[in-house]
């Protein structure tokens, strides 16, 4: 089962990056890793080891794919990975499984990406998640289908959180862009509302995202 969760997830990311991104899924489970990652994860949880083990062994799976050596990858002060140069990536994980996609900087300027769980979220949280055009879009839904596309909004923006951190040096909140879905083709659009999102280049951003196997996957991509 956890085999096909993570192919459909793989399949589903495949789907929407460019031919140029390598995308690697797999279960969380304890992976030989570099020292300097080993020391960046001792003394936590099992769980967390698992998951941070498993997303650097894919990532060295990856760099490898791309003709680039495969070398630690630790994180910076701000959490997000420390790609080598050249390169620009993202990682995302949940409890059973874990997503990596990397390109060559010459093909995007960054990506990030997003796994959730559906029904992960309560109605109490979208109100801190959701602008106010966001959460008016979803009042008059039943609450299964407004639970679900909230997700696929808090996928979004998690994604876009990555992408732009690294491309643009910018770090978002939850209410500072509005996230418009288009359930026709898995893609959304971006609407700034805040000053700080104005004035980032939207033209260069294409966002996706899909309900799969249980999960909400989503990707977001800046062009150079």
């Amino acid at each position: 089962m956890t085999q096909s969760i993570c192919e459909s997830t793989r399949q589903a990311l495949e789907l929407h990056l460019p031919k140029s991104v390598v995308v690697k899924t797999g279960s969380p489970t304890n992976k030989k890793i570099f020292l300097a990652e080993e020391a960046q994860i001792a003394g936590a949880s099992t769980p967390r080891r698992n998951e941070y083990a498993t997303g650097r062994s894919l990532a060295h799976r990856a760099l490898i794919e791309l003709g680039h050596p495969p070398r630690h990858i630790i994180n910076r002060k701000s959490l997000e990975p420390e790609w080598p140069q050249g390169i620009v990536g993202s990682i995302s994980h949940c409890k059973t499984v874990v997503c990596v996609a990397l390109s060559r900087r010459q093909n995007l300027n960054s990506i990030g990406i997003d796994v959730e769980l559906e029904g992960r979220l309560t109605k109490r949280s979208l109100k801190r998640i959701l602008t106010e055009t966001e959460y008016y879009n979803l009042k008059n839904l039943d609450t299964l289908e407004q639970l679900a596309k909230a997700t696929k909004i808090f996928s979004g923006k998690e994604s876009i959180y990555k992408c732009t951190s690294s491309a643009w040096n910018v770090r978002f909140g939850f209410k500072d862009i509005t996230i418009d879905l288009n359930s026709s083709d898995d893609t959304f659009s971006v609407r700034p509302e805040s000053s700080t999102s104005q004035a980032m280049r939207w033209e260069k951003f294409e966002g996706r995202v899909k309900s799969s196997s249980g999960f909400v996957v989503s990707s977001a991509i800046i062009h150079n």
